[in-house]
């Protein structure tokens, strides 16, 4: 997941664009790898918006 924030942080520092699920969460993800991208989502949205 880390590797696809580093990805998309450029976009994300541009603004407009928070990577998010389209719809809703899938069934097979599990409560541990959904944790881990809030934690993931928190850190690079904060390093989005740092100009």
């Amino acid at each position: 997941m880390r590797e696809e924030f580093e990805r998309l942080l450029p976009v994300m520092k541009s603004g407009g664009f928070l990577p998010t699920a389209d719809h809703q969460t899938p069934p097979e993800v599990s409560l541990e790898q959904y944790k881990t991208y809030i934690r993931l989502f928190r850190e690079y949205a904060t390093l989005a918006s740092c100009r």
